[in-house]
């Protein structure tokens, strides 16, 4: 193959240790020149790598995939960092914009066994760089024997790089899937899209349970195929939940307007104007109003009562007076007719 013919001469005991140096795995978040390169990682470090390939010392020399050497100064297996999570190639369509419309994105079929093409240049594949045709059944290879050589190290390094992070994020539950479930704790997933109109406002199988209309969910682990199916299915999902909201909508707007006018008229407005018109002097006018009634008008009316209720309290007093002074008089006189007649009463005087 190709890859064994390149550089017969051996290297002297430097370079190799120069060499054995470069293929040290970088360090916890060590990462390449290529600002690429480190996007690339950085995301699959945070998100889906395996705990495995994330120890790369003695599984992963990530940076023998792009290293180069005076032996290798262009390293040919850079690009299939460029590859897809998808077995075929991918091309891009329109929906991505003009820019990336009819971009091809290279395929594992494509980094293992070929043809690969990246921005119009063929990229030699994986089966270019070891002793045998690789066994290969996307996403699974068996572990081939790369050629001995300049290559062998980056060889390695790509096969670690299907094996450890490709096949795990295609075949694993490396990703989150949140459904909807028709009940608290179940299992039972409820799609929107299975909603039926029964008439004008009138839905089944909404989703919506109790009367606040609460939904449930739940969260499991997912494979990529299972994701990206749930991805797919949000469509259909969000389009007859918009159909819904606008059946609904449509027999509640003059309730809504009618509430929403009425809140708006007592919550609101009326209790602005009071405000504007405690803010000028027209309260001033009933206080007044007030005063005077009460010390004019109504305190004088009290002040006439009073001296009404003198005048009769003194008559009453002078009738009570005479009503005593009869009986005192009779008294009197009798008293001083026995004394005058007897003599031993000395009457005071008169």
């Amino acid at each position: 193959m190709g890859p064994q013919d390149m550089g017969s001469e051996a290297p002297d005991s430097s370079e190799s240790e120069e060499a054995e140096e470069g293929k040290e795995a970088p360090q916890e978040g060590e990462e390449g020149d290529d600002p690429a390169e480190q996007f690339f990682w950085r995301s699959v470090d945070e998100r889906f790598r395996p705990e495995r390939f994330r120890d790369q010392q003695q599984q992963v020399r990530r940076k023998d995939m792009t290293a180069t050497s005076a032996m290798l100064p262009t390293n040919p297996f850079a690009a299939f960092l460029a590859v897809s999570l998808s077995c075929p190639d991918v091309t891009l369509g329109a929906e991505l914009g003009a820019d990336f419309e009819g971009d091809v994105v290279p395929g594992m079929n494509a980094m293992v066994t070929g043809p690969m093409t990246l921005e119009g240049t063929n990229v030699p594949p994986l089966s270019d760089y070891t002793t045998s045709t690789p066994t290969w059944s996307c996403p699974s290879l068996t572990t081939p024997t790369c050629a001995p050589g300049p290559t062998q190290a980056g060889c390695e390094a790509s096969v670690a790089f299907i094996q450890d992070a490709k096949e795990p994020l295609v075949t694993g539950n490396r990703f989150k899937c949140t459904y909807l479930v028709t009940s608290m704790g179940g299992n039972t997933r409820c799609r929107p899209a299975s909603m039926v109109k029964n008439g004008p406002g009138d839905w089944s199988g909404t989703c919506l349970y109790g009367s606040t209309f609460r939904t449930y969910t739940r969260t499991r682990d997912c494979t990529l195929a299972e994701f990206e199916q749930h991805v797919k299915d949000a469509k259909d999902d969000l389009e007859k939940v918009f159909e819904y909201f606008d059946d609904i909508t449509a027999t509640l707007v003059d309730d809504i307007l009618t509430d929403l006018q009425d809140l708006v008229q007592r919550e609101v407005i009326r209790k602005v104007t009071n405000l504007l018109d405690n803010l000028n002097c027209g309260f001033m006018r009933e206080f007044w109003q007030g005063l005077t009634d009460n010390m004019c008008y109504r305190g004088m009316n009290g002040f006439r009562l009073i001296a009404n209720s003198y005048v009769i309290s003194g008559l009453l007093s002078l009738i009570i007076a005479l009503f005593i002074l009869v009986p005192w008089k009779i008294s009197r006189d009798n008293a001083d007719k026995y004394g005058s007649e007897v003599g031993s009463y000395q009457p005071g005087p008169a």
